[in-house]
Parts: C-alpha cells; structure tokens; sequence
C-alpha cells in the first residue's frame, strides 16, 4: 500500500485489525513527510493518533 508517512500506523492498525493481515508481511511505501509545514505535520500526527483512539475504542471485531 502506498500513504502518506504520517498515516502509515493507522493503515497498520487498520490492516492488522480490520483485514486481519499480519503486519511482517505487509508491504507499506510512504510519501515523506519532511516538506510539509511543521504546524501542519504536528496537526496531522495529532490527527492520526485521535482516529486510531477512535478505532480502538468503536471497533469491535465480534461485530463481524
């Protein structure tokens, strides 16, 4: 799969919960982070933590 460097743990979480694939064998290219403003990037992590919060706290695999 192919994101955004700071969105790789939440496709990982996704991936491994929802997908059910083993993370060793997924393969993941990002797109660096680096020329992103610094305010943005922090914005963005910030982001990505609250949503894989999220995850965990409302998904439930029994549900499936």
């Amino acid at each position: 799969m192919v994101t955004s460097e700071f969105h790789i743990p939440r496709v990982k979480y996704i991936a491994e919960r929802v997908l059910n694939m083993n993370q060793e064998i997924l393969l993941c290219s990002s797109v660096p982070d680096e020329e992103l403003d610094e305010d943005l990037l922090k914005r963005l992590y910030e982001h990505e933590k609250q949503a894989i919060d999220h995850l965990k706290l409302n998904y439930r695999i029994d549900l499936f």
